[in-house]
């Protein structure tokens, strides 16, 4: 493996570096975080994507100081619980080189053996200062180790009895041996060990050297500042005042602020006026800005380029925010800004001029320069590196022990004292003769082995080992599954339901399929082929329903509408719902990228209305809108108001005591609050007296370049994809529903985390309502006919939406269901209802807040408390524990217990021989299922470096994200209250499909093969007409053996996750088939959950999903 960390921008000959070159360089390397309305998850390290996955997280974690794995004392206790087998660890050691099976010294272990042994042993390795002081002050040097075991201790004394055979003198007893042994031993090693010479850190920043002369950070007297701009340029209207000249851009804000005569109030920016003013009246660029302050710091041409990068990653947070204000300004929360990563770098980079020149006059005298800085020893000359001020400044993970980080920085190279010390341990522990040591070149390859297999190395090798017991334990349940169920059929299906491949609706569907076995589920991305831009009715503004990768043409919005009228035949009409729409202007509609030419021809076929068509009420959407303009003005001005002296003293007398009572009910008794507040009508239900304008009549396109609506054909595109792919066109049942699904909660900052992250960070509920309207529509339905699609007449979509926190159903459009499909429908809701109380049951059991005799009649009551709690730092645990992805038909894991662990996609292999469709899947479910398990890895293998740490001090900024208190970095990544019970694995992705395809899709597609190949995830083929998989391993298909045939079978997956709250493995659940026992279907044999089936009945019938 590649440990070398290379980051070098070396000058053009000739000429100036260009500084916009060396930003833009360096902007690869920030966050790529959208602001809190759309988080959307993606791969923390997507920089490094071109590298292998155990390269790139060294290279990172030496570029930003943070943790590529777990700690090495985390895996111990993994592998003392069995999460890691004996026999992963010698799996993972295998022999790769041609001296793997060579002793490393005469009678000792061979290569492959000391790796095994060494993974075994968790060793107390103290480093710098502290492992002086030991070896000093205790007698660590001439005493056995605490590891040491009965009969490596009584070997080790008769290695010493044999070397004292033929002295003259009596023999000691066995400790004068022992120490007499050690202390050989020590000399020996010490003696042979190689001279380690320490380059010190290789930052460029002018700050580490200042910083290392000195012992003052500029960093403490830049950041604040720079936090309090980039905060007040890029506030989304938090801000009561806006930042002056902030339409200029953030430098000329800049200059406009802190070049006004009398000077800023900082002291170390004295002088600063003068200068700012100078630059804005010779009007000097951002650029010239930069080379003129990397001047004045006495930085070489040469390192320009790594002072910028090392510049911009110290606020990494800030700066990666900055940068996609400049990259996408049409995706911001509520208004552009003309941000600029050059002005942001200009004005970060002459505070740091101000602030080195301040120090360094401060602490060395008016004579001492920057350039000069070598000659000043510092107040820690002498010291070890890894005992200097500043080493571990980004390394804050041993906030949480034997989790994240453990204290092991992956940047921080050992001294020869510690190489010393491990080998002299790890001598007495493995089956070595000491006396080999008396040859130094013995000593020396001992030395060299030990060097090898470094924290670094063990914690890679544990890692895989970690990873390998996940991925045996999943493969041998799909395989052992598959056998059992292929004897087993399934009832005919009733009803069909589409949700979303998410892994919090595999439970869903497990428990729907188990309490009502005539269900057929499906997982398609949770947007169902609909990108749209879309403006629900209690919306302020538009914002795109899609992949973040996706650019969306079509502009949809929810309408109020009127009693139905019946259209005569006819030419068809434009309708009344698309003729406000084309001409409507939408605020702020996010993203306004250029759109492709779209042919007329391909915009509509008019078709006879042969439905009902609900007229606009415009009279009602006036006095909606000018409702919610009167409410939104007085909500301004009692937030503004409570600020100010006068009207806030007037409202805090007037109404402090309501709003005290209110508080005090939400924060003590949430859920009656909320049901209360509901009931006085402070919410309404989404839906209700609305229809989308979704058909197109005309060709026209809007101003801002979005089509309003969808035409006929474009219609039966979207719904004849999601019907090939996922098989569901081949016998649709009189009822199928589209069950979107979204997340709501109070007081929590990362609520669009818990989100779609198919509508890129939306709720899906209206895609799930569209879908289901252009699947009704008769046009769509003929078009679908003359493409070999033929819906029958007596199908009905119906669209719904599954809130993931509060486990509750909202259904759209049911007064449009017909008559006949009514009674299946009403089923359907009641089959899903009582499935919504068994998942939030089944997830009730990881909130270690939750009573231990929750039934699934009490767990969907405990869950919206939760959703609704102010003080709930856990609302729901989103996608932690993800850790694989089933590409493939439902048949083929119907039934399978999967722990809500797993992203299910359904494709139909038979109607796809080509693998055209499964190319576009896994180029769809790929990237961002890879996307959100990487996010999850990273924020839990590192909580402070990669997450952004506890909730407990988080404070919002500017509509933006959280930083730490009232001013920190802009935290990036997952709050550790999300990933605390995560498994950080790489995802499983299992495709239903032969190697060769997959080999073909791969060398197709480069960036779906860049994660493949280079082990961001870990693909497997799943044939299908058997059970053989193969795992993708080093540019092959190799493979995969069972380990195990043993496979539990239960009644209910009730019964087989009773009473615990950890990971669980797979397992056959019989209700899924329509053989449960006589007695079983009311759940009786679970304790605590008798009777359970008749509360089941009422839950989740709300009629409308919060806008």
């Amino acid at each position: 493996m590649n440990h070398t960390n290379v980051v070098t921008y070396p000058a053009r000959e000739g000429r100036r570096p260009c500084v916009a070159d060396l930003v833009e360089r360096a902007a690869r390397l920030l966050p790529e975080q959208a602001p809190l309305q759309a988080f959307v998850h993606h791969n923390t390290l997507h920089a490094f994507e071109h590298l292998p996955f155990e390269d790139a997280v060294v290279h990172a974690a030496r570029l930003f100081g943070t943790e590529p794995f777990l700690s090495e004392a985390a895996f111990h206790d993994h592998l003392g619980s069995g999460r890691i087998l004996p026999g992963d660890l010698d799996a993972v050691v295998e022999p790769g080189g041609a001296g793997d099976d060579v002793p490393l010294v005469p009678g000792g272990p061979t290569s492959r053996e000391f790796r095994a042994i060494r993974l075994r042993h968790l060793l107390d390795l103290p480093r710098g200062h502290a492992l002086r002081w030991l070896l000093h002050e205790t007698p660590q040097r001439t005493r056995f180790t605490a590891h040491l075991g009965t009969r490596r201790r009584a070997e080790l004394l008769r290695q010493a009895r044999r070397d004292w055979t033929g002295r003259a003198v009596p023999e000691p007893d066995a400790r004068a041996l022992g120490e007499q042994l050690l202390g050989r031993l020590w000399d020996r090693l010490e003696g042979a060990a190689p001279a380690v010479r320490h380059a010190g850190r290789a930052s460029p920043r002018p700050r580490d050297l200042i910083l290392a002369a000195t012992g003052r950070d500029t960093d403490d007297l830049v950041h604040p500042l720079l936090i309090r701009l980039s905060a007040a340029f890029l506030d989304q209207g938090v801000a009561y005042w806006p930042m002056p000249e902030r339409d200029r851009g953030l430098l000329c804000a800049f200059r406009h602020l802190y070049g006004r005569a009398g000077g800023p109030p900082d002291g170390f920016l004295r002088g600063l006026a003068p200068e700012l003013g100078r630059q804005e009246a010779e009007s000097w660029t951002a650029e010239r800005t930069v080379g003129w302050a990397l001047a004045e710091l006495a930085v070489p041409e040469g390192d320009w380029g790594a002072v910028i990068q090392a510049t911009l990653l110290s606020l990494r947070g800030w700066a990666g925010m900055t940068h996609r204000f400049e990259r996408w300004p049409d995706r911001s929360p509520v208004e552009a800004r003309p941000a600029r990563l050059v002005d942001y770098l200009a004005v970060q980079l002459v505070l740091d001029a101000y602030a080195a020149r301040h120090v360094v006059a401060e602490h060395l005298g008016a004579h001492a320069t920057l350039a000069g800085l070598d000659a000043f020893p510092g107040p820690d000359a002498g010291s070890s590196p890894d005992d200097l001020p500043g080493q571990d400044r980004f390394l804050d993970s041993s906030r949480f022990p034997g989790l994240g980080g453990g204290g092991e920085p992956a940047a921080r190279a050992r001294s020869g004292l510690e190489l010393v010390y491990e080998a002299f341990l790890l001598a007495q522990v493995m089956p070595v003769d000491t006396a080999v040591f008396a040859d130094a070149g013995h000593a020396a390859a001992w030395l060299a082995a030990v060097g090898s297999c470094d924290a670094l190395e063990r914690r890679r090798l544990l890692h895989l080992a970690y990873e390998r017991r996940h991925r045996i334990g999943v493969l041998d349940a799909l395989a052992a599954h598959h056998r059992v169920a292929a004897r087993r059929s399934s009832p005919p299906p009733r009803f069909q339901a589409v949700f979303c491949i998410d892994e919090r609706e595999e439970s869903l569907r497990r428990h729907l399929e188990e309490h009502f076995p005539g269900a057929e589920t499906f997982g398609y991305a949770g947007f169902f082929g609909v990108a749209m831009v879309y403006r629900g009715l209690e919306d302020v503004r538009a914002r795109p329903l899609c992949p973040v990768g996706v650019t969306p043409r079509h502009l949809v919005v929810e309408k109020v509408v009127g009693e139905p009228v019946r259209t005569p035949p006819g030419p068809a009409p434009r309708h009344p719902v698309a003729e406000e729409l084309a001409e409507e202007p939408v605020e702020a509609v996010e993203p306004v990228e250029p759109v492709e030419p779209v042919e007329r021809a391909e915009l509509m076929e008019p078709v006879e209305p042969v439905e009902p068509v609900e007229p606009v009420d415009a009279a009602r959407s006036r006095r909606h809108a000018a409702s919610r303009r009167r409410w939104a003005s007085w909500s301004r001005l009692v937030a503004v108001g409570s600020r100010t002296l006068v009207r806030g003293s007037a409202i805090t007398l007037g109404t402090g005591l309501a709003h005290l009572l209110v508080l005090a009910g939400r924060c003590l008794f949430p859920l009656a609050s909320h049901r209360w507040s509901r009931r006085l009508g402070h919410g309404r239900d989404a839906g209700s007296g609305t229809r989308l304008a979704l058909e197109r009549i005309t060709a026209e396109v809007r101003g801002d370049g979005l089509l309003p609506g969808y035409s006929v054909p474009e219609m039966a595109d979207v719904v004849s994809g999601v019907l090939r792919v996922t098989g569901l066109g081949r016998s649709p049942c009189p009822v199928v529903l589209i069950v979107g699904h979204g997340s709501s909660s109070l007081n929590n900052p990362h609520e669009s985390a818990h989100d779609c992250g198919a509508t890129g960070g939306g709720r899906g509920g209206p895609n799930a309502r569209a879908f289901a309207a252009m699947a009704n529509h008769p046009g769509v339905r003929a078009n679908l006919r003359d493409r070999g699609i033929d819906v029958p007449e007596d199908t009905w979509f119906v669209g719904a939406y599954h809130d993931t926190c509060d486990d509750s159903m909202t259904y759209y459009d049911e007064d449009l269901v017909p008559e006949r499909c009514r009674t299946e429908a009403g089923g359907a809701r009641e089959a899903l209802a009582a499935a919504c109380a068994l998942a939030a049951h089944e997830r009730s059991r990881r909130f270690e807040s939750a009573p231990a005799g929750l039934t699934p009649g009490t767990a969907p009551a405990h869950v919206e408390t939760r959703t609704v709690d102010l003080g709930q730092p856990r609302p729901e645990y989103g996608h932690a524990t993800n850790a694989a992805c089933v590409v493939g038909r439902r048949s083929r894991t119907r039934g399978l217990f999967l722990d809500r662990r797993a992203f299910l996609v359904s494709y139909d292999p038979g109607g796809d021989p080509s693998g055209e469709l499964l190319a576009g899947l896994l180029l769809a479910a790929g990237p961002v299922c890879a996307g959100i398990n990487l996010e999850y890895y990273f924020s839990h293998v590192d909580p402070a470096g990669h997450g952004c740490g506890t909730k407990l001090p988080h404070n919002i900024v500017g509509l933006l994200g959280v930083m730490d208190g009232h001013a920190s970095d802009l935290r990036t990544g997952l709050p550790w209250q999300m990933v605390e019970i995560h498994e950080p694995v790489r995802l499983l992705l299992v495709v239903e499909a032969e190697p060769e395809l997959l080999v073909a899709i791969l060398r197709a597609h480069p960036g779906l093969n860049r994660l493949a190949a280079n082990g961001w995830i870990q693909l497997v083929a799943w044939s299908s007409d058997s059970e053989a998989m193969h795992v993708f391993r080093d540019g092959a298909f190799r493979p995969h053996t069972p380990e195990t045939t043993a496979f539990p079978v239960v009644d209910r997956s009730a019964h087989f996750y009773a009473g615990e709250r950890g990971h669980l493995g797979g397992a056959h659940v019989m209700a899924a088939f329509g053989q449960t026992p006589p007695g079983v279907s009311d759940m009786s044999g679970l304790s605590g959950t008798s009777g359970a089936g008749h509360e089941l009945a009422g839950r989740g019938s709300r009629a409308g999903e919060p806008s």
